[in-house]
């Protein structure tokens, strides 16, 4: 199932790790899209965010996984 949110953030999440930053915040960007209440994929979101040097966009990202669960902290 590509377009399973979870699969689509899963690979971003992957593509993250291996320093892929701008192909992992597209998936995320993706996922995100298709559930965007979900905590992780802000979190994740918020990572690949930092390491584009997009601060101001990867705080706000991290505001909303915080707000969708505050034991993220």
């Amino acid at each position: 199932y590509p377009d399973e949110p979870i699969n689509i953030g899963l690979l971003g999440v992957s593509q993250l790790i291996a320093g892929k930053y701008d192909e992992a915040l597209k998936l995320l960007d993706r996922s995100n899209q298709l559930f965007p209440n979900s905590p992780m994929i802000n979190l994740m979101r918020a990572r690949a965010l930092f390491a584009l040097d997009k601060k101001k966009d990867s705080k706000l990202a991290y505001s909303k996984a915080l707000e969708l669960d505050p034991t993220l902290e």
